[in-house]
């Protein structure tokens, strides 16, 4: 989708519950990785760049929280 439409990684925002299969592959492509957790998030270990419990606190990050200037 970067390529094809010619933006930057980093203006991308992937979303994904997987660190191995999905916040891996989006930090490596250089995209703004966030990472659903489906439950206690204080014992997942992540690279991405926010950690969420589920999806109301992904809406209310998405609506409030989200920078995406950096």
């Amino acid at each position: 989708m970067v390529d094809k439409y010619k933006i930057e990684p980093s203006s991308c925002l992937y979303i994904g519950d997987s660190e191995e299969y999905d916040i891996e592959g989006a930090k490596n492509a250089g995209l703004f990785a966030v990472r659903i957790c489906h439950g206690n998030r204080s014992r997942i270990e992540s690279t991405a760049d926010f950690v969420c419990d589920g999806f109301e606190e992904l809406l209310s990050f998405l609506e409030n929280d989200l920078d995406v200037d950096g």
